[in-house]
């Protein structure tokens, strides 16, 4: 809490422009982030009697507002349709956003409190949202949002590929991958990486996934979405349905598959072979399971941050994909010479 009591001062200052008076007796409560830069806290305190919240976003640095991502892609976002929480007041120089409080509910937590039967009509909602992001928000001249101008590409699938490789094999996993096999997973992760690349490029919000979607009132508001880049229609979608947190049942991913394919067929007019669109959903997962891995082990060898108990699960789902594809044998035989989870 310390470093926010620092900016207890600077938050006062924001908080006294949107109330347009003075704000005392602030109450400050740290949040939980995910694996960034960036620090959350809550800010509680009240105006004749009216309690008022707002969640503050700490950046490690100050930033410039015409050109700061999480700002530009907030309101390409909202111009689209998608609810997002609303920013409601900047300290730039103190790399401060103050953002509407959408709740501590995320989609995860919602599962785990009600069961996956309550939570699949806000999976259903979750499809809608986006495939309105691949549709609408992958719409118009590329000034108009950063996420338009770049773009997922062959070298950025292999390094997160390769991260995986340096975080988790050889940091947490503390093996030292031999010459040989270096060169095979080069070579098939670029082969995985160019299959991906090749297919037709849409809006991706990059973390589409159970912790990033906040249940409030009974609909979902999207959250951490300022990496949104131009990327491959499955790469959301895997992230979602093969989510590290949740694990759905299997039954459940084929029929939201389904539900996301008659979405998209209907909002875009431009309908998919099941079958083809579940190759790509596949590698696509991989892809997407193998780069969370490496993350969850950055956090714990690096940071300390304690994400392991993520790991086995989406190696699972890893395994399970990579069984399935006699074009993936040679990337599981490989991987499986240092993960037992993959052998």
């Amino acid at each position: 809490m310390s470093r926010f009591e620092t900016l207890r001062t600077s938050i006062a200052d924001q908080l006294a422009l949107i109330e347009r008076r003075p704000v005392e007796a602030l109450d400050l409560e740290s949040l939980p982030g995910d694996a960034s830069d960036r620090d959350y806290v809550r800010v509680r305190y009240r105006i004749d009697e009216t309690p008022r919240s707002y969640v503050v976003m700490v950046m490690a640095e100050p930033f410039d507002p015409d050109t700061e991502p999480f700002l530009d892609v907030a309101s390409h976002l909202e111009a689209s349709g998608i609810s997002v929480p609303a920013v409601v007041g900047a300290d730039p120089s103190k790399g401060l956003l103050v953002l509407e409080d959408v709740g501590d509910e995320t989609l995860e937590a919602f599962v785990d409190r009600r069961g996956l039967a309550a939570a699949l009509p806000l999976y259903g909602e979750a499809l809608s949202l986006l495939v309105r992001m691949q549709v609408g928000a992958t719409e118009g001249p590329p000034a108009r949002c950063v996420a338009l101008r770049r773009a997922f590409d062959v070298d950025r699938y292999v390094w997160e590929l390769e991260f995986f490789v340096e975080h988790m094999i050889e940091g947490l996993g503390e093996r030292t991958v031999a010459p040989d096999h270096r060169r095979a997973l080069r070579e098939e992760f670029t082969r995985l990486s160019r299959f991906c690349v090749e297919q037709p490029q849409v809006f991706a919000h990059r973390d589409y996934h159970s912790r990033n979607l906040m249940v409030q009132d009974g609909r979902l508001r999207v959250l951490d979405f300022q990496d949104a880049r131009l990327g491959c229609r499955a790469y959301d979608l895997a992230s979602l349905l093969r989510d590290s947190y949740v694990t759905l049942p299997e039954e459940a991913v084929e029929r939201l598959f389904a539900a996301y394919l008659a979405q998209w067929a209907e909002a875009s007019g431009r309908p998919e072979d099941p079958d083809a669109f579940g190759v790509l959903f596949d590698h696509m997962a991989v892809q997407r399971n193998l780069k969370a891995v490496g993350t969850f082990a950055s956090q714990w060898w690096l940071y300390g941050r304690d994400y392991r108990r993520y790991i086995s699960p989406t190696l699972a789902s890893v395994r399970a994909n990579l069984v399935k594809y006699d074009d993936l044998a040679r990337l599981r035989s490989v991987l499986g010479e240092y993960l037992e989870e993959l052998a």
